[in-house]
């Protein structure tokens, strides 16, 4: 089957600045920064294939043996190394990856439950998938944004998928819902710039202490699975 492809523009990112207290997004990427770091600092080996790979920003957190390869939909993206939609079928064999990574994707995708096939057929038995997933974010890559999944949405996802040992787990909450609003008004007006650090890094305090108690509130989630 031809694979469908498409021109969704530049998405580009630069992982040092979005680790910075200035960045207007900080508060949705800095707990995302954190969460993949430690998740690749743990794969010493192996296949990853990451879907809707963009730029391949948290390529930098991989060990040197760790052989990466990014699926992307975009044929004007030069750091992918395979150009396909997700939800067809990827030209890679059965029981091929170790590992399954998708950021902030699965909301882009029409046909989820596609791409989380998709991901269950190229893993190997016991491979695992790691995904960040957004329940609060807004619109954005448009119009290529279609969906909001709360954790019992991918849970069902996943399980219909074969999936197993699902873990949901949030990064951020209500503070940084409410903090990334406040950044994104000041951040219009020159003169209120110089508060952007501040109010990120207060919010980002408050989120760290009161995640556990946000259920509900979620801004996103980090998800790992079996096969």
């Amino acid at each position: 089957m031809e694979q469908v492809v498409t021109k969704i523009g530049k998405r580009v990112r630069n992982v040092k600045n979005e680790n910075s207290p200035w960045h207007p997004a900080y508060l949705q990427l800095k707990f995302a920064i954190i969460s993949v770091k430690k998740y690749f600092e743990n794969i010493n080996s192996g296949i990853i294939c990451d879907f809707g790979c963009g730029d391949k920003p948290y390529k930098v957190f991989c060990n040197k043996e760790v052989q990466y390869i990014g699926i992307d939909i975009d044929r004007d993206n030069d750091n992918a190394d395979i150009f396909a939609s997700v939800c067809d079928r990827i030209p890679l064999a059965d029981d091929f990856a170790d590992y399954c990574v998708s950021f902030y994707v699965l909301e882009h995708v029409a046909e989820p439950q596609k791409k989380v096939l998709e991901m269950y057929r190229i893993l190997k038995k016991g491979g695992e998938i790691f995904m960040l997933v957004p329940l609060y974010w807004e619109e954005h890559e448009k119009p290529y944004d279609f969906f909001r999944f709360t954790r019992f949405g991918i849970e069902y996802l996943l399980k219909k998928g074969g999936f197993k040992d699902i873990n949901i787990t949030p990064l951020n909450g209500v503070f940084s819902i409410v903090g990334i609003n406040i950044v994104k008004k000041i951040n219009s007006f020159y003169l209120l710039k110089p508060l952007v650090p501040c109010i990120n890094l207060l919010f980002y305090f408050l989120g760290k202490q009161t995640i556990k108690k946000d259920s509900g509130n979620v801004m996103t989630y980090a998800v790992t699975a079996k096969k």
